[in-house]
């Protein structure tokens, strides 16, 4: 071979390789253009502090990745991990496998003394006491849910859980967030009739999961579009649904009610430029974006931010690890007993976070009575 060929070879293996893996990775759905909001000015009550890095931290290296957390009414803590188990750790901070899920599991809450996970990859869940798991529901319409996300349970036990998106699963969710086709959806499940139903789709990445404190009403965080929508389950607004919360200063995850009313919200990932300045506005440039593996594309930053908000989503408080010392990529927050309970996710994090809330904050329980379960 001259050494004209091998330089002509040489300037045609990148568009021979990109050929290759462009036929293995081609987007299998269209890929959508987006101008997203100006990103709101880090002031006010976004204005950034360090009160995460002051946390302390629960737990041992095993918990990798802790998505979402619950207490039993005995102190113990039980923690939805990476590799596939829910682990418990007892209040001398002793680390031991509970349940093996088979899948991701991620949001957790009590069901009587049962625990009710969404695993990724397998669907709906309920663990017995013992550490049993037993599958509620796998499938819609014929089709595998792919990406059970998060739940929250009616008194009268209907399970109200987010499946993000029917195209992607847990390890394609960068793409889901770039294509930005509308699939995640809002399901019903009921634990006594053991019937599922729809109730809201066409959402983007839709995510964390809470009811009202008067239960009339569902708030769904879409982590593709930073928002919150309102879903109105009873009364004289069933059936429809409004945003309530728009151009947050991230993505978001989980959302919970606060004892004292008003809601928790993590921010998984603060935004990212590239994204929304670059790439979403220019479809053709994610179309690119899909020709490489995820391992590839913009990653999260590791920065830590939760969020208080009013019963109307409007942001009143930010707590902020800015530059990810401590806790950061938070997925989920709880308030118990005077202090936050934070999950965190990338960037190998481990452990669950603790942090005190000032004194004078009130923390005394909302007037709604809580799903029968075993939490403190």
């Amino acid at each position: 071979m001259s050494r004209k060929e091998f330089f002509i070879w040489l300037c045609l293996l990148p568009v021979v390789f990109i050929s290759f893996w462009g036929g293995l990775y081609w987007p299998s759905v269209s890929i959508h253009a987006w101008t997203p909001p100006k990103l709101p000015a880090f002031e006010g009550a976004l204005k950034r502090n360090f009160r995460l890095v002051k946390a302390d931290m629960l737990g041992d290296e095993t918990v990798v990745e802790p998505e979402d957390n619950l207490v039993d009414v005995a102190g113990n803590m039980y923690v939805s991990c990476l590799d596939g188990y829910i682990r418990r750790i007892d209040k001398q901070g002793k680390t031991t496998v509970f349940a093996k899920t088979g899948g991701r599991p991620l949001g957790m809450r009590w069901y009587q003394k049962q625990i009710i996970v969404a695993v990724a990859g397998k669907g709906l869940l309920s663990v017995s006491p013992k550490g049993k798991v037993s599958t509620l529901v796998k499938s819609f319409d014929k089709k595998p849910l792919l990406y059970a996300d998060d739940l929250d349970i009616t008194n009268s036990g209907d399970v109200y859980f987010s499946d993000a998106s029917k195209h992607f699963g847990i390890h394609q969710t960068r793409y889901d967030l770039i294509s930005r086709v509308p699939s995640g959806r809002l399901f019903r499940y009921s634990m006594k009739d053991k019937k599922l139903s729809l109730v809201l789709d066409n959402m983007y990445f839709a995510n964390g999961v809470t009811l009202t404190p008067k239960q009339d009403a569902v708030l769904v965080t879409e982590t593709g579009a930073y928002r919150i929508r309102k879903v109105w389950i009873s009364g004289p607004k069933k059936g429809t649904h409004e945003i309530i919360a728009k151009n947050l200063p991230g993505y978001p995850d989980n959302i919970r009610r606060r004892p004292a009313g008003g809601y928790w919200l993590a921010i998984v990932a603060p935004r990212l430029p590239e994204m929304d300045v670059a790439a979403h506005p220019r479809a053709w440039l994610k179309t690119l974006m899909f020709l490489f593996p995820s391992s590839w594309l913009p990653k999260a930053k590791q920065v830590g931010m939760a969020l208080r908000l009013d019963e109307n989503g409007k942001i009143v408080e930010s707590l902020h690890d800015a530059e990810g010392r401590t806790l950061f990529n938070i997925s989920s927050v709880r308030e118990r007993d005077g202090y936050l309970y934070f999950g965190h996710i990338y960037h190998k994090a481990t452990k669950v976070g603790k942090l005190a809330l000032p004194k004078q904050s009130p923390t005394t329980s909302s007037t709604t009575k809580p799903t029968t379960s075993p939490t403190k």
